[in-house]
């Protein structure tokens, strides 16, 4: 017994995981994708630069793959639990000195700078097919990277640049990826392999990918060579649903150890009542109504006064405390009202507002030349109607949404497709569609500027909004020092409306009490830390 023993606290030792993790308590915590963000969906790639730019992808990736600087709740950068130990910026402003930690691939190999100027390397060659192509600018606003040393990485920026912005939402995009075993590998090659297990063998995250059931779940094995805080928890499994009525299930029947309840399952909360709580706000987060301006069936969403008519129209009230029992904050620009930190001081007066106003909404049709006709609204002997897309999460407020326009004698038909449908429609620049709610979380672009969403070039702008003003606020919002150009930029994409936004709905996270750190598992923008989760000693 006493050799037994022995022999598991070497191993353990070894693997680089104290003993105590797996002695008498369970192995291995269960979950889904987006806790606390929003509705599960699955994860469908996990290899970084040529994935879809969804939540659960990144989700999967930044597991596998931590980006250099971590981003905390606060929207801070935290040094402690990145890859990055300090940063210089040049006199200029302009030349970024990345100075890396001691850090290990899962393979013993050391983590080194040349591994950083692949990663961008590989994103300058997958252009357009980058996930977050045009987002931070990326990756035209990088002039040149290069290895100092072992540890050291100098980039410079293309431009004059905000630094702030330059570190939250370039910086913030870039990882260490395995050149040893990648550099063979072409960006056609990569996509075809986007979701193949053989990929991604030598990682430098806390988590090793263990096993991978497309439309089922993601499994994760505890990397011991991990040069981070150490997992406690030797397996991570993230199980894939397609209504939140499955994913309630689930929790209620200790299949999960960490879930979340959606807001049209709130009044049923009382059925996991011993399961501990976070109310979450639903995460950094925008929520939107993206408009196809390339349709010419629907060209009447180029028109600033029919867009305010839509926006004026939308009872964000009711959606907020009928549809989410008031988890959740009115939105009336990109800029997320939880936490505040970068609202403009308007934006913070239109949050405390009622901007809810149907009789101006029904004027600024009337001024569009869009009179009401027998109940209808008629233009030319034309009448206004179009189709709003909503994934089955979304279909409640999509109803609440089309009540409130049809009101106004505008016809909207409404159409239920799946997630990853709507993502492929959006990024297919052939397919027809005319209005889809889509959600945006505020990462890797932390500091929330529009480049790469609603700058007439933007890679996620998906709509082809264009507008010579927000595209001069934008870029100026990424050049000049401070927050006031920021606040420009949140102040007119309001009035502009280059999407229609409405609220994010909160989450209620729920957690298996025996289950330690949730807290600093689950984040707003986004990034999971499985690493830092362990169960309680059963003392």
């Amino acid at each position: 017994m006493q050799t037994n023993k022995i022999t598991r606290w070497l191993a353990l030792g070894v693997l680089g995981i104290s003993a105590t993790a797996f002695a008498g308590v369970p192995d291995t915590v269960v979950t889904t994708t987006q806790i606390g963000i929003a509705k599960p969906e699955p994860v469908n790639a996990f290899v970084p630069v040529v994935n879809p730019s969804t939540e659960p992808d990144s989700e999967a990736i930044n597991i596998l793959y931590p980006t250099l600087l971590w981003i905390g709740r606060d929207l801070k950068i935290n040094l402690k639990r990145g890859l990055v130990e300090s940063i210089d910026v040049s006199r200029n402003q302009r030349t970024f000195t990345l100075h890396l930690k001691p850090w290990r691939w899962s393979d013993a190999a050391p983590v080194t700078a040349a591994d950083v100027v692949f990663d961008v390397d590989l994103i300058r060659k997958a252009g357009k097919r980058y996930a977050f192509y045009g987002v931070g600018d990326m990756p035209q606003i990088i002039k040149s990277v290069k290895a100092l040393g072992p540890r050291t990485v100098e980039i410079t920026a293309a431009r004059q640049v905000n630094v702030h912005w330059f570190e939250y939402n370039v910086l913030s995009q870039l990882r260490a990826l395995p050149k040893q075993q990648w550099q063979g590998y072409s960006i056609d090659y990569m996509v075809k392999h986007v979701a193949d297990p053989a990929m991604v063998k030598v990682v430098d995250g806390p988590y090793k990918l263990a096993s991978f059931v497309n439309g089922r779940y993601i499994r994760f094995e505890a990397n011991p060579l991990y040069s981070g805080h150490k997992p406690t928890v030797r397996y991570f499994e993230m199980r894939f649903y397609t209504t939140a009525q499955a994913e309630f299930g689930a929790l209620k029947t200790g299949e999960l150890q960490i879930g979340q309840i959606s807001p049209e399952l709130y009044a049923a909360r009382h059925l996991v009542s011993n399961l501990k709580s976070i109310p979450t706000s639903g995460g950094y987060s925008m929520q939107r109504i993206m408009l196809n301006m390339r349709e010419g069936d629907v060209a009447f969403f180029r028109n600033d006064k029919v867009r305010q008519a839509l926006e004026a129209a939308i009872d964000q009230p009711y959606i907020i405390n009928t549809l989410y029992h008031g988890l959740s904050a009115k939105a009336y620009g990109p800029v997320p009202a939880a936490p505040p930190t970068y609202l403009s001081p308007t934006a913070r007066k239109l949050t405390a507002a009622e901007l809810y106003n149907p009789k101006r909404a029904a004027a600024l049709l009337d001024e569009a030349g869009w009179k009401l006709v027998n109940g209808v609204r008629e233009k030319d002997g034309k009448t206004l109607h179009f189709t709003l897309q909503a994934a089955p999460a979304n279909s409640a407020v999509a109803q609440v949404i089309a009540r409130n326009w049809e009101a106004l004698g505008i016809k909207v038909a409404l159409r239920t497709e799946t997630f990853n449908t709507l993502v492929g429609t959006l990024y297919n620049h052939k397919a027809h569609w005319q209005a889809i709610i889509m959600g945006w979380i505020y990462g890797p672009n932390f500091y929330p500027t529009g480049e790469g969403l609603f700058n007439t070039t933007g890679g996620n702008n998906n709509g082809s909004f264009s507008s010579p003003e927000l595209d001069r606020l934008i870029q100026a919002s990424t050049r000049d020092p401070g927050v006031e150009s920021l606040y420009r930029y949140e102040d007119a994409a309001h009035r502009l409306l280059p999407v229609l936004f409405i609220p994010w709905p909160g989450m209620l996270v729920k957690y298996d009490p025996k289950l330690g750190g949730v807290d600093r598992f689950v984040n707003p923008t986004g990034l999971y830390s499985p690493q830092y989760l362990y169960y309680k000693s059963p003392s």
